[in-house]
């Protein structure tokens, strides 16, 4: 079974979040990964430098508390900000009102949105340290 370690202490934010991301799960490529959601769920898939789809793989993050603490409410805030201003103007309103419920500390942070992402795909075994 592969190894794959995501260093909490390699990033301080949501972008050096992806970073990490592209450095360790698609190293060989000769495009750039897109930095969102999206993209990382389907790296995840495998087939994209590091390993192959449906190989089973243990994802260790380490330093995950400090991970809680740079994807925590703050940087959540600042994603949701960003997506007011992004969203189709027919799903703002979805933005909007995550953006609320990040302003009262309510609802998933980032790190538990990517947490959750992981944890979706069968084959990846998440380990928190």
């Amino acid at each position: 079974m592969r190894t794959i370690e995501l260093d909490g202490t390699a990033f301080d934010d949501l972008e050096g979040f992806y970073n990490e991301v592209e450095r360790k799960l698609t190293s060989g490529l000769d495009w750039r990964v897109g930095h969102n959601l999206d993209a990382f769920n389907d790296i995840l898939y495998g087939g994209f430098g590091v390993h192959e789809p449906h190989e089973a793989v243990n994802l260790i993050w380490r330093h995950s508390g400090r991970s809680q603490q740079v994807l925590g409410w703050p940087e959540t805030e600042k994603y949701w900000a960003t997506k007011v201003r992004t969203f189709h103007p027919n799903n703002r309103h979805i933005a909007l009102a995550r953006l609320e419920s990040a302003k009262r500390q309510d609802g998933p942070t980032l790190y538990e949105m990517l947490c959750s992402i992981i944890r979706e795909h069968p084959s990846l075994t998440l380990m928190e340290e």
